[in-house]
């Protein structure tokens, strides 16, 4: 029996006991209705609960069915954008020649696709020697590369690279990406004849619009470093920017 009916039933119980109590023209026990408006009452108060119970239960029915379908909008944008997935840039295939040639393969992290990468590598050691070492010079020593679009825990090779002569290297690559902008710092080194790495990547973080600073700030989101990769004396890669 629904809420609603409870509540009439009790309604019309309840004016039944109070039209009787009124009437002086019945028996005795029907001018004594008390039980009766009592009765109806309480049926009425335990309506009033059922429908207050189902309202509640629709309510809470009607929120989570929001949430899912705010979760599904969202998966679906990110599926569209890239959500939070990234790439990152690696060696692979060896190191060969006095100019240390390598391939470089772009690896994919996330959970969603992500679409028209662009990496653009800077390669620190040089721009320190430039002169004068402006933001001009810094142009110069970027290598432009054009990785595409991805899916998810997947990677693609890229063309041979020339990292020069040198048992280490420092590397700032800058991606964009449909969604949004990331840093990779990429050190490499020397270790008994190999090369190991050491991948931090950093994503550009930008403040509310009703913030006094609107400097940009970042974040790391992402850390892997070769277990052979020198460290400090606090045990801690040195990524200095």
């Amino acid at each position: 029996m629904g809420a609603s009916v409870l509540v009439f039933i009790g309604v019309l119980l309840s004016a039944i006991g109070a039209f009787w109590a009124a009437s002086r023209e019945h028996k005795r026990w029907l001018r004594s209705p008390p039980a009766l408006v009592l009765f109806g009452a309480a049926l009425s108060a335990i309506g009033a609960l059922l429908g207050a119970g189902q309202a509640a239960r629709s309510e809470r029915a009607l929120r989570l069915k929001s949430e899912e379908l705010a979760q599904l909008s969202l998966n679906t944008l990110n599926t569209i954008t890239g959500g939070e997935s990234f790439v990152y840039l690696t060696t692979v295939g060896g190191v060969v020649g006095p100019q240390n040639s390598t391939y470089l393969l772009a690896v994919h992290e996330g959970d969603y696709p992500v679409y028209e990468v662009v990496a653009k590598i800077a390669d620190l050691d040089e721009f320190e020697l430039a002169a004068p070492r402006t933001f001009q010079a810094l142009d110069d020593f970027y290598t432009e590369i054009e990785i595409g679009s991805l899916i998810p825990k997947t990677g693609t090779r890229l063309d041979r690279f020339e990292m020069g002569p040198g048992d280490h290297k420092r590397y700032n690559i800058f991606f964009s990406g449909r969604n949004g902008l990331w840093t990779e710092l990429l050190r490499l080194k020397k270790v008994d004849g190999q090369w190991r790495a050491a991948i931090r990547i950093e994503r550009d973080v930008f403040p509310p619009s009703d913030s006094p600073d609107q400097r940009l700030s970042s974040e790391v989101i992402f850390e892997k470093v070769d277990p052979k990769f020198p460290r400090n004396d606090e045990g801690e890669v040195t990524w200095q920017h």
